[in-house]
């Protein structure tokens, strides 16, 4: 940290190349996420605090980002996808009877950076800060081999966008629709933004839909366009508030909140992939008849099933369909059931060091024996040669 501070102050800091890793999607292109090193992403997270402010380190932020980070319709990158539908739900409880939302196209790699650089600068009067920003956001890829065309025609640009996976590129996202944000609210409309998924709600379909267009032309100044409801492409929808609402990955009926369709089914196949894997990992592992070779077994299975649960589980906390996490525990349990059963079957009659190994246990007989060995520091100090003990 020191010398990271020291290279900072003397402007000798350099940013390192990123990875790009792929990310599958169903029936999408796979999203590409820039990966940087651990030191260059302390940089960014502090950089990212001086821009935010820390009353703790005395530090004010900037009144511009100040301005982002106080505005309460726009949630993403400052809070959870909870605020945003509570959100929701108070416009519901309001008498929202109608709703349009839709997801801005390609917005991270395609929003006017230039012009937020531009506008921080101003806002900082910090040439050296700003300076520093621009390299932190500059691509430069480590694995450029890895990529398609395809792939690197979906990347920032030189002037416009910024690279998924930066702590700066949140806050680049709601600086950019900061005037957005404001312009969208008012004449009976409540517009609340997630990053790049915005919802208009309204009193009929008509305001809606003229809110809507407003959106798009402001867009279009910007160089960004929107999906938009019957495209076919899933990314927008738009319909009475009382036959239920998709957004954010729930479904807001009422009162009744809801993990979304898509959501569950990602839940149970994270499941189903955890619970395949190790199906191999164990039918791998006997055939080897190693306990060096055993991978992971049915208990690490058992916890990596447990992390996904609880992870899914917390992030839709909020949630207050019973009757979905009820019926989710026992399609969980059915699949934990299947794969305990199989795991029987195939332990059955083994002895016990290949039922341990199968199951994940390690066996002291298969760790690898260490044979003692001087210090080297002894070893230089005496000039003697090395030998086991």
């Amino acid at each position: 940290m020191r010398r990271l501070q020291e290279q900072l102050r003397s402007g000798a800091f350099q940013f390192e190349k990123q990875f790009v890793v792929k990310l599958p999607r169903p029936r999408k292109p796979d999203r590409l996420i820039l990966v940087a090193s651990l030191r260059d992403r302390l940089v960014h997270r502090a950089i990212l605090t001086v821009l935010n402010g820390d009353s703790g380190l005395g530090l004010a932020g900037v009144p511009l980002v100040q301005e982002v980070l106080d505005f309460p319709y726009s949630v993403g990158g400052i809070e959870g996808i909870d605020k945003g539908i509570a959100l929701v739900a108070d416009e519901l409880r309001a008498g929202a009877a109608y709703y349009l939302n839709a997801d801005i196209k390609d917005f991270f790699p395609h929003l006017p950076r230039d012009r937020v650089r531009n506008e921080l600068l101003v806002a900082t009067k910090d040439e050296a800060l700003i300076q520093l920003i621009d390299a932190a956001l500059k691509l430069s890829i480590a694995n450029v081999r890895d990529l398609s065309k395809d792939d690197l025609a979906r990347l920032p640009g030189d002037c416009s966008g910024v690279p998924q996976g930066s702590a700066l590129s949140m806050l680049f996202g709601n600086l950019a629709l900061r005037e957005f944000d404001h312009l969208m609210q008012g004449r009976g409309i409540r517009c609340i933004r997630y990053v790049d998924d915005f919802i208009l709600l309204g009193p009929s379909e008509a305001k809606a839909r003229a809110a809507f267009r407003s959106a798009q032309t402001y867009l279009s100044g910007l160089g960004l366009t929107t999906y938009e409801p019957g495209d076919g492409s899933g990314k927008a929808s738009a319909g009475r508030t009382a036959d239920g609402i998709a957004f954010l990955g729930c479904q807001i009926s009422g009162s009744l909140i809801t993990p979304g369709r898509a959501a569950r089914a990602s839940l149970l196949a994270d499941v189903d992939s955890a619970l395949e894997e190790a199906r191999g990992r164990i039918a791998k592992a006997l055939r080897a008849g190693s306990g060096r070779d055993r991978g992971n077994g049915a208990t690490e299975a058992m916890l990596t099933v447990a992390r996904t649960v609880k992870g899914w589980g917390e992030a839709f906390a909020f949630c207050n369909a019973d009757v979905v996490r009820r019926q989710l525990d026992r399609d969980i349990a059915d699949r934990v059931d299947r794969f305990q059963l199989w795991v029987e079957r195939k332990i059955s009659g083994l002895d016990t060091d290949q039922r341990m190994r199968a199951l994940g246990v390690t066996r002291l007989k298969d760790l690898k024996h260490k044979p003692l060995v001087l210090s080297d520091r002894l070893l230089k100090w005496s000039g003697m040669p090395r030998q086991a003990t």
